[in-house]
């Protein structure tokens, strides 16, 4: 008897497959930090893309889609101020582990205005060379200053990637909770690495049943 295989059809919200969705068992939690994820396109059709669950656990996060011509203009807003709802300006910041980027804790020890005032976390999503594309080629973020995760971060509990299976490499979800926490974010952190031990739990569930290659 061959093995048991999955039907195509996929969650429009969390991209699992029907029979694995998630989103009934989701707990969104509101952050005082907005999150941008700047996220590639061949990303966004995946089920194992840790960017859309964040987004999905974080009302006030914003999904941009990044790798086509036409999507050239995204980043036109962040050149300007960003404001919430109170209307005071946001703080940008670009979370990636490039060779100049300061520690969070460093940062948010030397700058009374990180620590004071909303920031807009920008995390890009997609494989290492798509991310690194994006600070080195963008030219609206040049004056974003990059930070980012501390030494001595925890090893992933992601693991359904090569990339994200050595120590100190943290898929996306990850590498917000873990900022977020130090943005004074716990609960956020908390709710984040939840519902990313109930994905990684459903598509390793998932494999058992179909094969890999069902979720590539």
């Amino acid at each position: 008897m061959g093995k048991r295989r999955l039907t195509a059809e996929r969650c429009p919200r969390c991209r699992m497959h029907i029979a694995l969705c998630l989103c009934s068992e989701l707990n969104p939690i509101e952050t005082k930090t907005r999150v941008l994820i700047l996220m590639h396109v061949s990303e966004a059709q995946k089920p194992t893309s840790t960017g859309n669950l964040a987004h999905l656990m974080l009302p006030n996060a914003d999904v941009r889609l990044r790798g086509l011509p036409h999507l050239s203009t995204v980043l036109d807003d962040v050149v300007a101020p960003v404001r919430g709802v109170n209307e005071e300006p946001l703080v940008p910041l670009v979370l990636f582990p490039a060779r100049d980027a300061i520690p969070l804790d460093q940062a948010l020890q030397e700058d009374r205005d990180l620590r004071e005032r909303r920031i807009n976390l920008i995390v890009p999503e997609g494989t290492w060379r798509q991310a690194r594309k994006v600070i080195t080629r963008e030219p609206k973020l040049a004056n974003v200053p990059i930070v980012r995760l501390p030494d001595g971060i925890p090893t992933s509990k992601y693991g359904l990637r090569r990339n994200v299976r050595s120590r100190g490499h943290l898929c996306t979800l990850e590498a917000i909770a873990v900022a977020l926490e130090y943005l004074g974010e716990p609960a956020a952190t908390a709710s984040l690495l939840q519902a990313l031990e109930l994905m990684v739990d459903r598509v390793r569930r998932s494999r058992g049943l179909s094969g890999a290659d069902d979720l590539a």
